[in-house]
């Protein structure tokens, strides 16, 4: 299949499609389709952290736990006792492990759960609100889980590949753009063992790894890798589009948020088309604008930006401002 125009859509696209596919209306629909799930998460990220601003970037928020006092409260609470009796029975050192695949593990397992459920419960595009696209010769990175340019445009499914997968996928993925290396840098204790025979009690569980807290750490990080987007793996897979892109003569980025977790997927597009391709890019608001381009800089492109009701094909003021027009 020839390329000639590639269009990337984000979820500013469904917003203006009047979908409620917000962060924040998953937060809603959690209070009122599974409130326990809601209250998982405001126990494991904190009652005074989880506030609007961290659902507005919820899978950012999702890597931002608070990596060591977990680690070191579910390592404490196996710790063995001072009770002599207690001392002579055989620990088990895999209890703060244990408790943090019952408690994180389940928490993450029930976010991914309940935002499959969330999305698939969506109300389908205003189909009145369609923009202009032109499909002919056109494929689509689509970061969106909805079916809106199947179903509201009539796009083959052929021509679109939801990079996250969507409606009616198996699973959906979510999740932050933490590397390994931050992940295991606030796990680390304060001090590190210079041999095998170091006694933490001398320093504080918080200071120093024994056995248990080891443990209890390894599989924290885990956990938190678990809900990490898989950016370099889902990269590989668009190879083949890749491949494809030489001739591309127009880009455009429709309701894309060009937050840190997109930019490693438009870093890889931007290297692999023409510096002549025309490229277009919705933004809201101010804000949005500043991002873009602030985002930008890096590249050589030049490009237009628009708003959404700027493509709108059906503007629905205008001809009444025009009779107005008129009337004067």
């Amino acid at each position: 299949m020839s390329i000639r125009s590639l269009y990337i859509i984000g979820n500013g696209f469904d917003l203006h499609h009047e979908i409620k596919s917000r962060y924040k209306d998953f937060s809603e629909w959690l209070k009122d389709n599974d409130f326990a799930v809601y209250q998982k998460i405001i126990t494991l990220y904190g009652e005074e952290i989880v506030n609007d601003d961290w659902w507005s970037d919820f899978e950012t928020s999702l890597g931002h736990l608070n990596v060591r006092e977990i680690i070191e409260h579910h390592s404490w609470l196996n710790q063995p006792s001072d009770d002599d009796l207690e001392k002579m029975r055989a620990v088990d050192t895999m209890g703060g492990a244990w408790d943090i695949q019952t408690n994180v593990g389940e928490t993450i397992e029930c976010i991914k759960s309940s935002f499959h459920r969330w999305i698939d419960s969506l109300s389908p595009a205003k189909s009145e609100l369609k923009i202009h696209i032109d499909s002919t010769d056109s494929y689509f990175i689509n970061f969106n889980y909805t079916l809106t340019l199947e179903n509201t445009y009539d796009i083959s499914p052929k021509q679109v590949c939801h990079i996250h997968g969507s409606y009616n996928d198996e699973e959906y993925i979510i999740g932050h753009g933490r590397s390994m290396e931050e992940i295991e840098e606030e796990a680390r204790p304060y001090l590190e063992p210079y041999n095998n025979h170091i006694d933490p009690s001398e320093y504080g569980i918080d200071a120093i790894d024994d056995e248990i807290t080891e443990n209890t750490k390894q599989e924290m990080i885990a956990q938190v890798i678990s809900i990490r987007k898989p950016v370099e793996k889902l990269i590989k897979k668009l190879d083949p589009l890749f491949e494809q892109l030489g001739e591309v003569e127009t880009i455009t980025i429709l309701g894309l948020s060009f937050s840190n977790v997109d930019m490693p997927y438009l870093k890889a597009i931007f290297e692999r088309i023409p510096l002549g391709a025309r490229l277009t890019i919705s933004c809201r608001t101010k804000k949005d604008k500043e991002n873009i381009n602030d985002k930008m800089k890096d590249y050589q492109f030049k490009y237009k930006l628009v708003e959404l009701d700027e493509l709108q094909i059906i503007k629905p003021y205008k001809l009444f401002e025009e009779e107005r027009e008129l009337i004067k």
